[in-house]
């Protein structure tokens, strides 16, 4: 039987084949299009698709099931997906995660060895399924505790967060870099490119970028390293997957074990035996077809499970498995240890949920009195509170990308440890707009519930403060009302002062916290501005205690 030259390309070997791996391949792109249609937020068909698609992540439909409950639409979504998995394998790994598809174009074709963090299977077995239990573990504990404890380790593992930050964080400017460099360009012909907005925050893009960048250079290095070792979605899906009817086959007849197709694996899923025969560990398959292209005598195939049976019986091998007693204690031996580790984790997980709660590392960076009195950070309206809206957010970064005004951005210590790279309403860069509703439709884990225009207008997450000795018409003697100008609710009016002047006051029961008075401020050091809520309440609707500013004195004709 011939084989192909050695310095021909693996995958090449399959052409001629049935193309399993170009419609996977063809599917992935597609959903990673769309997916990153939706986060860059452009267009009227945007929100509707990103609300849409991210609806199918397993991640944010978890955390919406534990808000929403069992009767909601994304528990039909996680069942759906399970049962798939439990058919066909791990699919959803194969086309439907985007970070996944990501990782399959930065793993190079051809490794020694891919998608273990540790070689030794036991090992990291125990690394896998100890990360999965530690997320498990904070997840039971912080939905017991009623949303006040911590969820980082989901943060920073979810492959759809995970996605949502490369794209807005690392992939956005460079776009916004480009999009300036064909405005300069278009300027010479005199053509008409708009420009993209765009504020840079380069704290969140260097975080962003040393750990998405870590991801990519180890795919790049060793496989889909993430969806075998790190991913906890995988790690779920991968239960299904042991079991699925259908899998990668291989035919014994044929293979001729010159393990090309363990070289291609990105997750290291193909092993070779004690006596130098392949075998498959279907948990960690992510269908990519790989091995199916790369294998030069199409040993391998997707198919049913009862093949490979069929298979061993033509063969003489029998196709019927009766696990010893000295196996079946193993495995108990297994279960009880994983119930010994889920519990550690448990409490583990206690300790890090209540030693990260929110009274005790929100880390103010955002404004100050001058007594240097912390200010809490401002949450979207329909989180209902910084406990709240830290414990369910992902930091997918989908509602800052669709935030009109550009008041939604990503943080780093605003709300602590526990908060990373969550949102937060920055009124330096924007103001919440007072018919905007956008964020709590996009949300895909409900940490922003939807809200109506009518009910978004009276919600208040934050107060406003008024520090006079900054106030140009206290230092400058100057006209000023820029900030009663734009209230919407005019929580803030004017009050007479001296020199004909007028002085802003407050009334805080009208007051929303949409920061437009902050944004307004034309003083470095804002003299007015808005101080978060750990709870959101509601403002008053009703008539305001102060004056608007006066119009200006129109002038006549001159002449």
């Amino acid at each position: 039987m011939g084989i192909t030259s050695k310095t021909e390309d693996p995958i090449d070997r399959g052409k001629g084949k049935p193309p399993i791996g170009w419609i996977r391949r063809i599917l992935g792109m597609l959903i990673l299009f769309l997916f990153a249609y939706g986060f860059l937020g452009w267009g009227a068909l945007s929100k509707g698709l990103a609300t849409l698609i991210s609806r199918t992540q397993i991640g944010p439909s978890l955390l919406r099931i534990l808000e929403e409950g069992i009767g909601s639409d994304a528990f039909i979504i996680v069942i759906l997906i399970l049962g798939s998995t439990v058919l066909f394998g791990r699919w959803y790994c194969a086309f439907l995660c985007p970070l996944g598809t990501i990782q399959q174009i930065a793993s190079p074709r051809r490794m020694i060895r891919g998608g273990r963090l540790i070689q030794h299977p036991v090992w990291d077995d125990l690394i896998r399924y100890g990360l999965l239990g530690l997320v498990a573990a904070l997840v039971t504990v912080t939905s017991i505790a009623g949303w006040s404890g911590s969820m980082v380790v989901l943060d920073l593992l979810d492959p759809y967060g995970l996605f949502g930050r490369i794209l807005r964080d690392l992939f956005f400017p460079l776009i916004v870099f480009l999009n300036w460099l064909l405005f300069q360009v278009s300027r010479l012909f005199e053509l008409i490119v708009p420009l993209l907005s765009y504020k840079p925050d380069l704290p969140v893009f260097f975080a962003t970028l040393l750990l998405g960048g870590s991801w990519f250079v180890a795919a790049r290095k060793r496989g889909r390293i993430y969806c075998g070792s790190f991913c906890p979605v995988g790690t779920v899906l991968g239960l299904g997957g042991r079991v699925s009817l259908f899998q990668i086959q291989m035919d014994g007849r044929e293979c001729t074990r010159c393990g090309l197709c363990i070289n291609t694996c990105p997750v290291g899923a193909l092993n070779r035996g004690s006596s130098g025969e392949i075998h498959l560990e279907a948990g960690r398959c992510v269908l990519c077809m790989n091995c199916i292209e790369a294998c030069p005598v199409g040993a391998l195939r997707y198919g049913r499970r009862t093949e490979a049976a069929r298979v061993a019986s033509s063969e003489g091998a029998s196709s019927t498995y009766i696990p010893s007693r000295r196996e079946f204690l193993g495995k108990a031996a297994r279960i009880s240890k994983g119930l010994v580790a889920y519990v550690t984790l448990t409490v583990l997980g206690g300790v890090i949920t209540y030693g990260l709660a929110p009274g005790r590392f929100l880390l103010k960076k955002r404004a100050s009195s001058p007594s240097l009195q912390p200010n809490l950070p401002s949450t979207p309206p329909g989180s209902q509170g910084i406990h709240r809206f830290t414990s369910l957010c992902i930091s997918c970064h989908l509602c800052v990308s669709h935030c009109p005004t550009g008041v939604l951005s990503p943080s780093l210590w605003e709300y602590g440890m526990k908060g990373l790279f969550q949102p937060v309403m920055d009124y330096q860069r924007g103001f919440c707009e007072y018919e905007c509703t956008r964020c709590g439709e996009v949300c895909p884990t409900g940490a922003i519930l939807p809200l109506s225009v009518e009910e978004k207008k009276t919600i208040q997450i934050g107060r406003v403060k008024f520090e006079q000795d900054r106030c140009v018409v206290v230092t400058q003697g100057t006209i000023c009302g820029a900030c009663a100008e734009v209230c919407p609710t005019h929580a803030v009016g004017m009050i007479p002062y001296r020199n004909n002047l007028d002085l802003p006051a407050t009334d805080n029961a009208l007051c929303i916290g949409c920061g437009s008075c902050e944004h307004a401020c034309p003083v470095p050091q804002k003299a007015i501005f808005v101080e978060g809520l750990a709870v959101h309440g509601n403002a008053e609707v009703r008539k305001p205690l102060h004056s608007l500013p006066r119009e200006p004195e129109k002038k006549g004709f001159p002449f």
